[in-house]
């Protein structure tokens, strides 16, 4: 949900690497994760526009493809920009996280203050947990999220943690290529497990998502650092990834039988895995398209939004739903407030909060993200 690839103009760099983010060029996944931030939003408003819409579960292959997208970024991220050291890349990550959850959190609270007091009334450790997101993870700080779609955000959290610390022993290795092989290979093995033991609610369930950041980890390899060694890994990445959105969405049917629908499947779960494999193959052909100059700059503000769009959104439907817009104006009036408010949201938190805070991530990142 939640980052970027950087574009040119550099600030003070490693020696060994400046030349290398000078020519570093830039990746028009702005629109792309916004589009993906508009899927998520479209599917919990999907009661405003129809059971079709609904069925279609845009929300899952805009979540799951973020963490696709979350893999090459990393993978990308860490080859090139921290080559020389994994701390710095975990801070400009949680610089990037924590700011924008906070602001999307006050919001929250205020809109809870408003609806529903009693559900932010209370002892302290439900604020700290909020606060602090990671404390979330244990079994005392479960479901006290406001924010709940953060759970997506508690997974990329948790990845960048795991892979940041494959990378740092991996540079200490005469072969750190042949390590950071073997940690994706294992993180898939690791799923296999997990979805054979259904341990999707263990410490270790977040595992269930590691084909995602792997198959976008090694579709950066493939694509644009032209490794055919990760070619193997990247194809069962690829076909675990379809297997785990697949179990995603039918679970619940493949446990009951007889199945219905065509095939024995339900049609709209076909067609939302189909919608995940267009999604993806949309995202193999932007790691290497290019664009004109001019759209630079409008993808990048594109992409400025998608994080607090993707936050905020579960707030602004609450206020649409207490304002009972839907028995007011309709269905699609409701949710054009939810989209156009999320937004002018998201601009605010962007330019408030994120913006003056991008000074400390381009010393940590050893670049400047704007021009």
């Amino acid at each position: 949900m939640l980052t970027e690839t950087e574009t040119r103009a550099a600030v003070s760099v490693p020696e060994a690497t400046a030349q290398t983010l000078v020519s570093h060029p830039y990746r028009f996944l702005g629109s792309y994760r916004l589009l993906l931030a508009l899927l998520v939003l479209t599917s919990h408003a999907s009661g405003y526009l129809g059971p079709f819409i609904g069925g279609l579960q845009l929300g899952n292959v805009g979540v799951m493809l973020f963490f696709v997208v979350s893999g090459a970024v990393i993978a990308e991220a860490l080859d090139i920009f921290y080559r020389t050291s994994s701390r710095r890349f975990l801070v400009n990550r949680f610089l990037k996280i924590f700011p924008a959850y906070w602001a999307a959190l006050a919001v929250y609270y205020a809109v809870f203050l408003m609806s529903d007091p009693e559900a932010v009334r209370g002892e302290l450790w439900p604020i700290v947990v909020n606060v602090s997101l990671l404390l979330s993870y244990l079994p005392s700080g479960n479901n006290l999220l406001l924010i709940d779609i953060a759970w997506a955000v508690m997974v990329e959290l948790q990845f960048y943690l795991i892979i940041a610390t494959v990378y740092f022993f991996a540079r200490r290795t005469p072969a750190p290529g042949v390590i950071i092989y073997a940690a994706g290979a294992a993180a898939l093995a690791f799923y296999i497990y997990v979805d054979a033991a259904e341990g999707f609610t263990r410490f270790y369930g977040m595992f269930r998502f590691a084909p995602y950041f792997v198959l976008g980890a090694a579709l950066y390899y493939v694509y644009l650092r032209r490794d055919p060694r990760v070619t193997l890994l990247a194809a069962v990445a690829a076909g675990l990834s379809f297997h785990a959105y697949f179990l995603y969405v039918v679970r619940a049917v493949v446990l009951q039988f007889p199945w219905g629908g065509a095939f024995g499947i339900p049609g709209d779960h076909i067609a939302t895995t189909v919608l995940f494999g267009v999604g993806l193959a949309m995202f193999c052909w932007l790691l290497t398209a290019t664009f004109p100059r001019r759209a630079e700059q409008l993808d990048k503000r594109l992409g400025d939004i998608t994080y607090a769009i993707y936050l905020i959104h579960p707030a602004v439907i609450l206020v649409a739903i207490n304002l009972q817009l839907e028995s007011r104006f309709g269905g699609p009036p409701a949710y054009m407030f939810v989209l156009v408010v999320s937004s002018l949201i998201a601009m605010v938190i962007f330019r408030v909060v994120e913006r003056p805070v991008m000074k400390l991530r381009n010393l940590f990142r050893g670049r400047r993200l704007y021009d």
